[in-house]
């Protein structure tokens, strides 16, 4: 089994993809990751497990 872990920003279009394609949220970090801009926003955690994938 191999686990893959990512972070996106809560909120954005890439945490509705990341679930939409079977990841599994592990919890949210609060002011975490920053925009353009400079301003701080939480970043949510996933998790994904492929079976059969040999590591």
């Amino acid at each position: 089994m191999l686990l893959l872990f990512l972070d996106t920003e809560t909120g954005s279009g890439a945490e509705h993809a990341y679930r939409s394609a079977g990841w599994t949220e592990a919890g949210t970090i609060p002011d975490y990751a920053t925009d353009p801009e400079g301003r701080l926003h939480p970043t949510t955690l996933f998790y994904k497990q492929l079976h059969g994938a040999h590591g």
